[in-house]
This record gives C-alpha cells, structure tokens and sequence, in this order.
C-alpha cells in the first residue's frame, strides 16, 4: 500500500506527546523512523528534523495533556506539504485528544488534495453509527478502503490517547485507545 505524502487536517484537540522542546532533557528519545512530529507549541514546526513544518489556518492553542495543543474549533487545520520524509509504506498516526462533543471529525487525513487514496484517523459519532468511534481508513484508490473502526473507546472531555499503524509487510492495521489494542484487521501488504 502507497500512502501519499500530505495532510490535510487535523481535529479535535492535539497536544504533545511529550514536555516543550526548551525541556526536551525530560523527554524520551525519538523513536527510529520518526518522519514528522507536530507537538502543538506554537508554531507549527516539525520536531522530527526532517523540516515538514505546516501552515496554520483556523487554529488556536490551548492547554494541552503536556504543554499547549492545537486547538480546532471544526474548521481549522495544519497542512504540510509532500515531502520524502513522509512517502511511507508502514506508518503510526498518533495523538492525545480531547474532543469537546461527539462530531465526527478528522484527526488525521493524510491525503493529496481531491484525492481519493490516503490515510485516515476520525473519532466522533459517525452518520448512523455510534458515539465514541475511532475510525481508520487506509485506501489505496477510489473505492478500494481499508476501514476498521472501533465504537464506544473515545470520551469527550477526557484526554485520550488515539493511534493507528498500519505494517506493509504482515498487512495488518491496527487501532488504539490509550496503548490499548481496540481492533485489528489484516488488510494486506
């Protein structure tokens, strides 16, 4: 599976994963094959080195898990443009949210624009579906979707942390809630 290189927004509320970069001592190691970091300091700076910083629109900042967090009130976003750096095969989306209400909303959308091939992370109620639902969808072309969803697994007002991975080589994706495992599938390499 190709998953092209953009992302067009994120939701919800994003905070860091760790403390600010000013004390980064306190931290843990970036993990090997880390592409892009987006922690929700102000500004929007990749914090992985490899200078995928986004453009702002429609975002404030707020108090976050750790630090401050982006802080999207439905129609905001960062965008970073294609880079290298972020054409993978395997990836991990990952994120502390902290949704106001249960709108169904993009975390990540790792798309080209008016593409239909990407990769998608939503939380929220979807149309007809339940409350709380992590969403995923790694879809190679128009039609072709790869979707695995978990219903009931996010809070609002509560700080969760969300993450998708998917693995080319074993095929599989898969979906967590706090480090936990909430749905698997085997979707193919």
């Amino acid at each position: 599976m190709k998953i092209p290189s953009r992302i067009l927004g994120l939701a919800v509320l994003i905070s860091a994963v760790c403390i600010p970069v000013s004390e980064a001592e306190d931290c843990i190691a970036l993990p090997p094959g880390l592409v892009g970091w987006w922690s929700g300091d102000a500004p929007s700076h990749d914090l992985s080195g490899n200078y995928n910083f986004g453009n702002i629109s429609g975002v404030s900042y707020g108090p976050g898990k750790v630090g401050s967090a982006f802080e999207f009130s439905g129609t905001g976003y960062v965008k970073v443009a294609p880079s290298v750096s972020l054409n993978v095969r395997s990836l991990t989306l990952a994120a502390w949210i902290n949704p106001a209400n249960e709108s169904y909303m993009p975390i990540f959308q790792f798309q080209e624009d008016g593409e239909y091939m990407g990769a998608l992370l939503w939380a929220g109620q979807p149309p007809g579906g339940a409350k709380g639902t992590l969403y995923s969808n790694l879809r190679e072309s128009h039609l072709n979707n790869a979707v695995i969803d978990a219903p009931g697994v996010i809070t609002t007002n509560q700080w969760t942390f969300v993450a998708v991975t998917y693995d080319q080589a074993s095929g599989i994706q898969r979906l967590y809630v706090n480090g936990e495992i909430v749905k698997e599938a085997n979707i193919g390499s």
